[in-house]
């Protein structure tokens, strides 16, 4: 889902409420926290499905499929976008950009900060004073919004330091792969097999599928489905193409089959998908 951006501050914040659905099942390339102001919600994460109550805060890397319903009348949340790229414009030193791009599109990273969690005074006292900031807009506060926003990162990075493994070889073993995510990038509308990606970088297919798992927590596979889904995501929200001309375009050869694994990727039928999103 695109997300709409206040003048040209790269930072969105909103409160939904009100509604059985407070969050479409979406992503976009930014990052998000999402704080539980009243009630209890079901929030479906990448794949995962849990329930967030009041004051839970969950953190919502670039790139991940997200939606919230609401499970009480009452429930209501606060959501903070934040444009990517508006991060790394800030930063100069090389090892720094690397790292912070490595917390926010890293799986390792906890996804949910409740009361009981050791940074959630932390990142709330941030997320709070974040909202305040924003909505007061005194003189200079997109400086005080910078300066919350890298807090909070920085927290986030140092408690997980260790369990990221920020290191050269990394940083190598992505580059390695590279060239198999660009011919998936490039080739999603076709056939493609772990043959044909091992040979986009000379490895075999055990080897690559070893070393890709390894560096993207998926397979090779898994990893073409997310980047087809996304784009018949794409497709059913912002075209009037046809279900079956979205999934040809998409990469499946079967309006059937392509049916039957968007429901199980998404939660909802193409065509229920399209009336949530338009």
């Amino acid at each position: 889902m695109k997300e709409k951006f206040e003048y040209n501050l790269p930072i969105r914040m909103t409160v939904q409420s009100h509604h059985k659905i407070l969050v479409v099942y979406h992503w976009h390339k930014n990052f998000e926290f999402i704080k539980v102001l009243s009630g209890k919600v079901l929030v479906r994460l990448d794949g995962h499905n849990f329930i967030g109550h009041k004051n839970d805060i969950i953190f919502v890397p670039c790139k991940k499929l997200h939606g919230i319903e609401s499970l009480d009348d009452d429930a209501a949340i606060l959501g903070i976008v934040v444009e990517r790229k508006y991060i790394s414009s800030l930063l100069e030193a090389y090892e720094t950009k690397r790292q912070v791009d490595y917390l926010l599109d890293n799986k390792q990273v906890d996804h949910v900060y409740d009361m009981n969690h050791e940074l959630w005074h932390k990142v709330n006292q941030s997320v709070e004073n974040m909202y305040k900031i924003y909505m007061e807009k005194d003189l200079l506060y997109e400086l005080a919004l910078k300066e919350q926003l890298f807090k909070v990162m920085r927290e986030i990075f140092l408690y997980h330091h260790k369990s990221l493994s920020v290191d050269r070889l990394s940083g190598e073993e992505l580059l390695l792969i590279e060239p198999a995510i660009n011919y998936m990038m490039l080739h999603y509308q076709e056939k493609i097999t772990v043959e044909n990606l091992s040979q986009a970088v000379n490895m075999s297919s055990s080897h690559f599928s070893r070393l890709f798992k390894k560096v993207t927590d998926q397979t090779p596979m898994n990893y073409l489905l997310d980047i087809r889904m996304k784009e018949a995501m794409k497709l059913l929200r912002d075209s009037h193409e046809s279900i079956t001309s979205v999934a040809f375009d998409c990469g499946f050869k079967s309006i059937g089959y392509f049916t039957k694994t968007f429901t199980a990727y998404v939660g909802v039928p193409p065509r229920a998908y399209r009336k949530q999103v338009t």
